[in-house]
């Protein structure tokens, strides 16, 4: 492993949580205290990075996610207790809110899964509860699944799903 050229990066003093689309093309980092989210272009040859914007999301954004097309960042929103959408041009990686966004999604979330297929959203949060999401992938707006959320024993420490 050698290091990266400039690194490290000036991504934000309040940075939590970060996912890269499939192709690895583009960064998208959560800053809590702030309540943005920093979208990065990936350079594919030195692995740098070049800023390109901040936008605005809930109340202490804490978890990201990229759907498996690329196309769509979902962001937990901690104390605001609702899930922000983007969609991501895939030329630039400008972000650009969803038509709805934020959706409403229970309280204190913590993390943001975007399950293998691409069709479902999974949240859980510190009330030992999971709520899952229908993702319409034409306009990537959330609709919660009959059902959720689902209760735990405890509230989780991570979360992933498989492919």
């Amino acid at each position: 492993m050698t290091e990266i050229t400039g690194w490290p990066f000036a991504v934000g003093t309040d940075l939590y949580s970060m996912a890269t689309d499939s192709g690895s093309h583009f960064l998208c980092v959560a800053n809590l205290v702030s309540g943005t989210i920093s979208a990065f272009i990936i350079n594919s040859t030195s692995g740098s990075l070049s800023a390109i914007a901040s936008y605005s999301a809930g109340t202490n954004p804490i978890s990201v996610a990229v759907d498996k097309s690329g196309k769509h960042v979902y962001v937990a929103n901690f104390a605001s207790s609702n899930v922000s959408a983007f969609s991501i041009d895939s030329t630039s990686g400008v972000l650009t809110q969803i038509s709805g966004s934020p959706f409403g999604a229970g309280t204190m979330l913590v993390f943001a899964v975007v399950d293998a297929s691409g069709k479902f959203l999974c949240k859980d949060n510190q009330a030992s509860k999971i709520y899952r999401f229908s993702i319409d992938s034409s306009i990537a707006s959330l609709t919660a699944i009959s059902g959720s959320p689902y209760s735990l024993s405890s509230a989780p420490s991570s979360m992933s799903t498989m492919e």
